[in-house]
């Protein structure tokens, strides 16, 4: 019994040898293999289909990096399978790499510009000299707005991005998802609102104190009055002759002139000054 169990161990043992054999075999020939074929125009996917019959390799790919409803061209005439890659795959944007029996592909990393316009989102005009810059990258990638709010950042790969305008006197805005791929530039268009500064309140105080004379000389009985109070004395039409009669001890001379008499000095010993002067 025990004899049987190893004389089967031993045929699958050599069952498995003979299986690497044979593959290792098949997988140093199929790239000296070639091969011609006629398929015309299909699909890319199709066409990976085709090549692992022919040629007895296996591809690895994502389904969403690789433009597998892109067609190309299926036509050979006696070639590998090196030359029917380096034929069709660079038109549909995809390079590759064999890695042992197996080739990946991976889309090849593209450049393009990004072009765009900044306004007044109040006003809708165009802002010159607002700076426009890519977030979340290593170093600072970006670009200026000219005189009529135009923009372009230059080679940029393909992806998704963010940008940012900032500009003296507006708050910064962000356009995010911006797609950048390699078919079409990619326009933007940045809407700016206006900033509001809240600044600190102003207390303006006066430098005299009410009824204090502007005169320095003036020791005694000096008094000034403001245009305010001009207006606040019954019948004196904003005259300030008028106005100092209703305190005591003045008394106007002459109602037609500004001569009067205070307590009883003559109108030719009294002094008027206007801011001062």
């Amino acid at each position: 019994m025990n004899k049987l169990i190893k004389k089967r161990q031993l045929k699958l043992f050599m069952v498995g040898l003979l299986f690497l054999f044979l593959s290792d075999k098949a997988s140093a020939q199929w790239p000296d293999k070639k091969a011609s074929f006629n398929l015309g125009k299909i699909k890319l996917e199709t066409a990976l289909f085709k090549l692992k019959d022919i040629y007895g390799i296996n591809f690895s790919y994502g389904n969403n990096v690789i433009p597998l409803n892109r067609h190309v061209e299926m036509r050979a005439s006696d070639k590998t399978l090196k030359e029917v890659l380096d034929m069709i795959l660079p038109t549909v944007g995809v390079s590759y790499k064999f890695v042992g029996n197996i080739i990946t592909l991976k889309p090849i990393q593209s450049k393009q510009n990004i072009r765009g316009k900044v306004i007044d989102k109040t006003s809708g005009e165009s802002l010159a000299g607002v700076n426009v810059v890519l977030l979340d990258l290593d170093t600072l990638t970006g670009g200026t707005t000219d005189a009529e709010g135009n923009f372009v950042i230059p080679n940029i790969k393909t992806g998704h991005y963010a940008l940012k305008a900032s500009f003296i006197g507006y708050e910064d805005a962000i356009a995010s998802d911006v797609v950048v791929n390699s078919g079409k530039e990619p326009f933007v268009t940045i809407a700016m609102n206006q900033a509001t500064v809240n600044l600190q309140e102003v207390v303006v105080s006066p430098s005299l104190l009410s009824g204090q004379p502007i005169n320095n000389f003036s020791l005694a009985g000096g008094r000034s009055f403001s245009v305010e109070e001009t207006k606040r004395f019954a019948s004196n039409f904003n005259d300030p002759a008028r106005m100092i009669t209703a305190y005591p001890g003045v008394v106007a001379n002459n109602d037609l002139t500004n001569s009067m008499a205070i307590r009883g000095n003559s109108p030719n010993g009294m002094q008027w000054r206007l801011e001062g002067i």
